[in-house]
């Protein structure tokens, strides 16, 4: 008698512990499969939210490619910001940045190694202007020249390759703003500052003064830049100037005032920021594009991926 109920015991405690077992792998495996739907939503969503934001990069280079190149600037269609517009499960917005109305890192550095006169002046104003550590223009300079020569305040591979985790100057062109978090003066409040006004274009690149901010204005020149008080009513913005002298006199200068080398009153870089919300989830696409003065534009970098007002990416 009792070895029978030792083996109903036996027999219980082994039903309790199958049923157990296949509890919890029923339990596993719902939670498997519903990650699994989860993660291919998810998938799914990306690749409808990427579509989606390459459809507005090609209306963008549109809407480019159909301006007139002449002349750029805030009252161009291409520089309206568009609202927020209704898709199927979500939003779409976007807007194209003239990264000609920013300083030109790159231009610090001329194609033949040599260092630009004019560009280095005018971001040790700008430097200054921002209050900002003025080793850091020499350093700037020591990352993208193609040399080793230490400059005066700057950093060459010997600043770098004692730090954890070491590293070398790059000592070619920037193509990427972010790089300016790897310059030995340059912390993160100093980038945030800088990020803003600053490209990675091409050497050479002209500074649209249809574009420029008030801080790249003043960058331009010693001579003070005075600020305007305008009249909403009689003087309306945004509008762009047909010419640099025009554009000058807008701000209280002439080219005796300031060295116009280096100036223009139109683009060819502009960067198109798209950003598609479904949902919960929002998908960024930053697409560089340059524009000739005839023909297509062409795309240089795409980054499909958030940042953080488009300066972590270009």
């Amino acid at each position: 008698m009792s070895l029978t109920r030792l083996q109903r015991g036996v027999a219980l405690i082994t039903a309790l512990l199958v049923m157990a077992i296949a509890t919890t792998l029923a339990v596993t495996m719902s939670v498997r499969q519903n990650d699994a739907i989860l993660r291919t939503a998810t998938l799914q969503l990306r690749d409808q939210g990427r579509e989606l934001a390459l459809g507005g990069v090609a209306f963008a280079r549109m809407v480019l490619e159909q301006d007139d190149r002449t002349v750029d600037g805030p009252a161009d269609s291409w520089a309206q910001t568009l609202p927020p517009m209704p898709i199927d499960g979500g939003t779409i917005r976007g807007r194209i940045i003239d990264m000609q109305g920013r300083f030109n890192l790159n231009n610090l550095v001329n194609n033949d190694g040599t260092v630009n006169p004019i560009a280095y002046a005018r971001f040790a104003r700008l430097l200054a202007n921002l209050n900002l550590n003025p080793a850091i223009l020499d350093e700037v300079v020591d990352w993208i020249d193609p040399d080793r020569d230490v400059s005066p305040r700057g950093a060459e591979d010997e600043a770098y390759t004692g730090l954890n985790p070491p590293y070398r100057t790059a000592n070619r062109p920037m193509v990427s703003v972010s790089e300016l978090r790897q310059i030995r003066s340059v912390d993160e409040a100093a980038y945030r500052a800088l990020a803003p006004l600053v490209a990675a274009l091409p050497s050479g690149t002209t500074i649209n003064l249809n574009s420029a901010s008030q801080e790249i204005i003043d960058a331009l020149s010693d001579h003070p830049v005075p600020r305007r008080e305008v009249d909403h009513d009689a003087d309306p913005l945004p509008q762009n100037f047909g010419s640099i002298e025009e554009a000058l006199s807008y701000h209280g200068l002439t080219p005796t005032d300031i060295d116009t080398e280096g100036l223009s009153v139109n683009s060819q870089y502009f960067l198109i920021e798209v950003e598609v919300l479904l949902g919960a989830t929002s998908y960024h696409l930053y697409t560089l594009v340059y524009r000739p003065s005839n023909g297509p534009t062409q795309v240089i970098t795409r980054t499909f991926e958030p940042c953080l007002n488009a300066i972590s990416c270009i």
